[in-house]
């Protein structure tokens, strides 16, 4: 499976995500963008590690990333851990459902180390039909509200099922490839 990702009017860039590995449930996703802003560019590549057993959990994270922001670059990798598989998406959805992916982490990039607490609320809060430059899905609208380090960001992604993401606030579908 292989999902492309473009810009829309808030977001300049691109990002793709691809399952490289999948078997007896287990699977990795590569994940890789570049993005820009006014004064900040970003590239980024990395894997996430999940469980596919009655939707998607993911189990660990690791990404390498440079950035760039006023003239100066910089380089690293961070390694991430979950306390608890997270549920990030369900098998299948139905209007009004709700769930959550709470979990505690452990984040190291070189010799740093550090932790914290992550909590995302999702809510299916409408069925629609959206077109995106991958096609027409049905889809499902989810309402998340993230919870860290004490403040709370709501964000809206377009779900269809068996595709996953077809839209967000700043990406949509390009291209789909199961």
């Amino acid at each position: 499976w292989k999902w492309d990702y473009a810009e829309t009017e808030s977001f300049r860039g691109y990002f793709d995500a691809e399952v490289t590995e999948l078997a007896d449930g287990l699977g990795k996703l590569a994940i890789s963008g570049d993005y820009e802003s006014a004064d900040v560019s970003q590239q980024y590549t990395g894997t996430t590690h999940f469980i596919c057993d009655g939707g998607y959990y993911a189990t660990s994270q690791e990404i390498t990333a440079t950035t760039t922001a006023g003239g100066e670059v910089t380089t690293y990798t961070t390694e991430t851990s979950y306390s608890e598989p997270v549920v990030t998406m369900p098998a299948s959805l139905s209007m009004a459902d709700t769930w959550t992916a709470e979990y505690s982490y452990t984040t190291r990039s070189g010799e740093q180390s550090y932790s914290g607490y992550y909590s995302e609320q999702y809510t299916v809060t409408d069925s629609t039909s959206m077109e995106v430059k991958a096609g027409i899905f049905p889809v499902f609208e989810l309402t998340c509200v993230q919870t860290t380090s004490g403040s709370n960001i709501t964000r809206y992604s377009y779900v269809a099922q068996d595709v996953g993401n077809v839209a967000g606030q700043t990406y949509e579908l390009a291209a789909f490839n199961p």
